[in-house]
């Protein structure tokens, strides 16, 4: 059956079948969706999901194939590191793929919907091919970027009204509307699609989505992050914040900086059954009015503050600072192939390498318990922390001042996912199993 410009015909609800009924939005329908993400906790997977990445199997595989039953050190800690890797490993080798492959598929369904525009009629056939180009628009959202940004619930929420308003004035036979309509279907798909759109909502230099929760301890703790890893050939830096309507120039910290951060980690390096380094490198934000911080996040009306003039305060102090005078708080992070390889390459450290230990300590007072451990790097003497995590080998806290002899030396790590407040446990059986390896 058509509908006509001549005549009003009743049709039923063609869209039953295909599920594309969802709700309305309200207001305009021809606005860019936001990829704000919620302060809370920004799309943090289940606990028990964590733990069951890192402690569900006791058979650990080496990459040469090789099974041995090997404890699983801090498990929980491991499953949380090992989501921040892969995530800033996405951006550093996925991204520019997928943002491509997402804007190629978008504007492939922007043409259809042009394509059923200024026809002598609208029926069955119409809204069916109206749905594959929404459809087509929506999967490529969600297959290409997911989670790492959710613009593909923006897009079914903005496609999904403009489809209902196209049925609506379908069955009443009104095609300059359904025009109008499609129209302002095609101006949001092609808007969304745009190189401008891609580089401010879903940029990876900086990046500003859930990876920024995952890193900090809770909202009222503002931080903003260096990055920089191995993950590509060229290597890969980037920032990391909260405040999504900022995009800092430059988008890393200079090389010269984090040089000089990642040497002093040098004598802790184990390259044998290694498959990636990452380092990050935490930067203090000005934290909320203090009458707000023990709100729930979601009803406090407060962003994060611009990075860009505490990163570069950041930068000026550390090019002027002396390494004895430094600190280094960022936390460097060595991925190896398998638990069994991380816990060869933490004893050959502490038992045969360039690295001694002495007593532990606790990141807070649920926290894990870090090795401390001392090296030699560049003639003098450094003091920093170390723990094994699963399959990943992490430290920080690197100075020429001994732990004993230092005084509030903990932030920024306060602020970080590794400080743990007194809370109750969740991880157990992590001291042991390092301890027992």
């Amino acid at each position: 059956m058509q509908l006509s410009r001549r005549g009003l015909l009743s049709r039923g609800a063609i869209l039953a079948g295909a599920g594309l009924g969802g709700c309305l939005s309200g207001g305009s329908n021809v606005r860019y969706p936001s990829t704000e993400t919620t302060a809370a906790g920004e799309n943090e997977p289940s606990a028990a999901a964590v733990q069951e990445a890192t402690t569900s199997a006791p058979e650990d595989v080496d990459q040469d194939g090789d099974a041995e039953e090997v404890p699983v050190p801090h498990g929980k800690l491991g499953g949380e590191v090992a989501r921040i890797y892969d995530e800033v490993a996405w951006f550093a080798n996925t991204h520019p793929e997928a943002m491509e492959a997402y804007r190629k598929g978008v504007k492939q369904a922007a043409n259809r919907v042009a394509g059923l525009r200024r026809r002598d009629g609208f029926g069955d056939a119409e809204m069916e091919e109206l749905t594959r180009a929404v459809t087509e628009a929506t999967s490529v959202a969600s297959t290409r970027i997911g989670d790492h940004f959710r613009i593909d619930e923006q897009v079914i929420r903005e496609t999904d009204h403009h489809v209902s308003v196209v049925e609506r004035f379908a069955n009443r036979g009104d095609l300059d509307r359904i025009d109008e309509e499609l129209d302002r279907l095609e101006s949001y798909l092609r808007g969304v699609a745009t190189e401008e759109f891609v580089r401010h909502e879903m940029s990876r230099k900086p990046i500003r989505n859930r990876l920024h929760g995952w890193l900090r301890r809770d909202w009222t703790r503002p931080l903003a992050f260096g990055v920089e890893t191995s993950e590509t050939r060229r290597g890969f830096d980037t920032l990391v914040y909260g405040n999504r309507n900022v995009l800092t120039s430059p988008t890393a910290l200079p090389s010269d900086v984090t040089g000089k951060i990642t040497g002093v980690f040098g004598p802790v390096s184990r390259s044998e059954g290694r498959i990636g380094r990452l380092t990050l490198i935490p930067i203090e934000l000005p934290r909320p009015p203090e009458d707000i911080r023990d709100e729930p996040p979601q009803e406090v009306d407060w962003v994060p503050p611009d990075p860009s003039e505490r990163i570069d305060e950041f930068v000026r102090r550390h090019r002027q600072a002396s390494l004895e005078d430094l600190t280094v708080t960022s936390i460097r992070i060595q991925r190896y192939g398998s638990v069994a390889a991380a816990t060869r390459a933490r004893e050959a450290l502490l038992e045969s390498g360039p690295v001694e230990e002495e007593l532990s300590y606790r990141f807070g007072e649920e926290g894990e318990k870090w090795r401390r451990i001392y090296y030699d790097y560049d003639g003098d003497v450094w003091y920093a922390y170390l723990i094994q995590a699963g399959p990943f080998l992490l430290t920080t806290g690197a100075s020429q001042t001994s732990w004993e002899e230092r005084f509030q030396w903990e932030e920024p790590l306060r602020r970080t996912w590794l400080w743990r407040p007194a809370v109750e446990s969740d991880d157990e059986s992590g001291d042991a199993a390092e301890a027992g390896s």
